[in-house]
């Protein structure tokens, strides 16, 4: 059953679902428990071959109230799992390969798993809907990777554990105790988290106003690709150049429509950014457009992206990928102006401008945003030459 509601048992489907996992877990949860904790670090040691990332709070109240437990992350630690803290923190999500994924209630604690009434809902075989809840994580890691040092480590743990022992103590002596151990990413964007979430279990095509432009994204949050390569250069590696491809069948773009190849990579500081490189025309949609299975045996990636269009009088910069024009420029320098359905949006936020390709593979701009790329796209290409095919 590919979607399922989940009322109890939380640990058993838990533990079922960890045995068939492969590649990667990741976990967003405000409060992280022990017993939890423990089962997991358990199967990681067992399992080194897979990557563990875990979002959470690092709040000391909640440590001193048991809501979180610092011997948890410890032994999450321990076994190599990789953690970071976020303030403000609402959403629980928990991910295993892109096979299996549970939204809802639970916290990852004893309580959550155990004890309390909670619901949540259980996906699997949910192909588009996983991709999405596993690009807003990837995209999340990423925005706080760039905010700053907000690695949970041992060290900080041992430092923690000294401080919220005095304060139960002083607790326990009436004594009146300090509130500000609030440590953690402060970003607006997680604020709506869960709105994000729900967005992407109601995916549905393009609505934007129809430009005929296109910013194409190409890599995902979590394997953005080096920008010291040669964008043709990669394609070739990674499947034919003449091609680019979708998680789902792009209707919306038609023969002729311009297409703006943006790379997820990093910009030449080493900033995690989107980064255009070159632009095409559209060979517009085919339903006979889907990779063969000799195709599919050959690249494993393009299981999650199983469709393509074929691009046509494409130009790209003859250099690095970090050469070419970071998608914060255009943020920065068109702002709203470069998204046709935004354009009336005033209130929306720079920020949530920013991240939207966390979400989509492919996103109309405007022609003011068309302008501005061409005109920086002409002199890269004067410096650097280009390549046509």
């Amino acid at each position: 059953m590919p979607i399922q509601l989940t009322k109890d048992n939380y640990a058993i489907e838990f533990l079922e679902i960890l045995n068939s996992t492969d590649e990667n877990i990741k976990i967003i949860s405000p409060f992280i428990g022990r017993k939890t904790s423990e089962k997991l670090s358990e199967f990681l040691i067992s399992n080194p071959q897979i990557r563990c990332k875990v979002i959470t709070r690092f709040y000391r109240e909640d440590f001193i109230q048991g809501a979180s437990n610092l011997d948890g992350l410890e032994s999450l630690l321990k076994a190599n799992a990789e953690i970071l803290a976020l303030r403000d923190l609402h959403s629980k999500l928990y991910l295993f390969d892109r096979s299996f994924g549970i939204m809802g209630s639970a916290n990852f604690t004893s309580g959550g798993f155990y004890y309390n009434h909670e619901l949540s809902v259980l996906f699997t075989e949910e192909d588009e809907i996983l991709n999405n809840f596993s690009d807003y994580f990837d995209g999340l890691w990423t925005l706080l990777k760039n905010d700053g040092e907000w690695d949970i480590t041992l060290e900080r743990i041992e430092q923690e554990k000294s401080v919220v022992k005095q304060c139960i103590k002083g607790w326990k002596k009436g004594i009146s105790r300090p509130n500000a151990g609030c440590w953690g990413a402060k970003i607006e964007l997680v604020q709506k988290a869960q709105d994000d979430i729900e967005d992407s279990l109601t995916a549905q095509e393009d609505v934007d106003v129809d430009t005929g432009i296109w910013l194409k994204f190409e890599g995902t949050g979590e394997d953005r690709i080096p920008n010291d390569h040669k964008y043709h250069d990669v394609k070739a590696r990674r499947g034919d150049p003449k091609i680019t491809m979708f998680p789902k069948k792009p209707k919306g773009i038609k023969a002729e429509d311009i297409l703006y190849l943006t790379v997820v990579s990093y910009d030449n500081r080493g900033k995690p950014t989107p980064v255009i490189i070159g632009r095409s025309k559209s060979g517009g949609f085919n339903p006979k457009n889907v990779i063969s299975q000799s195709d599919l045996s050959k690249y494993k990636w393009m299981e999650r992206f199983p469709y393509y269009i074929e691009l046509r009088e494409t130009e790209i910069i003859d250099s690095e990928i970090k050469n070419g024009i970071p998608l914060l420029d255009l943020y920065r320098d068109v702002g709203i102006k470069a998204f046709p359905s935004l354009y009336a949006r005033v209130d929306l936020k720079n920020q949530e401008i920013t991240h939207m390709h966390f979400r989509r593979s492919h996103l109309h701009i405007t022609l003011d945003a068309k302008k501005y790329i061409d005109k920086r796209l002409e002199e890269i290409f004067k410096k650097t030459g280009k390549r046509t095919f």
